[in-house]
């Protein structure tokens, strides 16, 4: 998924968050789970999905995978999938 559908899925995610609270716990407790319900993105097992709750005293940066080999921009055929509701265990590149 290219960083910007990525950040935009995230922000989504936030937005609804910030306006339930136990929406918020469940998150924490439940990513994938929340993220599926309210997103209707499935993370593969494969993944492992985790949240942070920042504090005050707390903060944290992330650094994004990188992997190699493979393009931010989705192909003919991947968008395909998307569009016919195939899902898939590629990967993309954060940048």
């Amino acid at each position: 998924m290219a960083t910007s559908q990525r950040d935009e899925l995230i922000t989504q995610l936030l937005d609804k968050v910030a306006q339930d609270k136990s929406l918020k716990q469940a998150l924490l407790a439940n990513p994938k789970a929340v993220v599926k319900k309210v997103l209707d993105v499935d993370i593969p097992d494969s993944v492992d999905l985790s949240v942070l709750e920042e504090s005050a005293e707390k903060r944290y940066i992330v650094i994004p995978f990188e992997e190699q080999g493979l393009d931010d921009e989705l192909t003919d055929e991947m968008l395909e999938m998307v569009a016919g509701g195939t899902t898939t265990n590629i990967s993309f590149k954060n940048t």
